[in-house]
């Protein structure tokens, strides 16, 4: 999987979710109610494990931690490129004020593909959610 990949699978993961994975203060790679991170949209369903959360992105590429070892996040992680990346991404996701608005977010992911010298051709699809329509009053 190329970088390019990456950003799109996760950009488009992201903008779909519309918020982050998280509960309480924490940010999670899965919550309780079925959402995914950066890099918990990565990781295949029979590769998560609850022990997992709490741990940052070098922890469970680690293959001496068994318990939180992610052999996919691993084979993306295995080049210099990718692990900047990939933790770009979680820092992206973990930054509240990314989260504001949806042009934020879009912002937030489009300075990331130039830093990384990526296309964010992808964003010009996401469609930013109509804002609720002002009630009308009558006289």
């Amino acid at each position: 999987m190329t970088q390019q990949d990456i950003f799109d699978i996760v950009a488009a993961h992201l903008w779909t979710q519309g918020k982050q994975s998280k509960e309480g203060k924490d940010c999670l790679y899965r919550s309780s109610t079925g959402l995914s991170c950066a890099i918990g949209c990565l990781i295949p369903d029979a590769e998560y494990k609850p022990e997992m959360e709490t741990q940052g992105v070098f922890s469970i590429v680690d293959p001496k931690e068994p318990s939180i070892y992610s052999p996919t996040i691993y084979a993306l992680y295995s080049t210099k490129l990718n692990d900047t990346l990939l933790c770009a991404l979680q820092t992206l996701h973990d930054a509240d004020f990314n989260w504001k608005t949806p042009q934020a977010l879009k912002n937030a992911l489009s300075i990331l593909a130039e830093n990384f010298r990526l296309s964010a051709d992808i964003l010009s699809s996401f469609v930013e959610p109509e804002a609720p329509s002002e009630p009308t009053t009558l006289h």
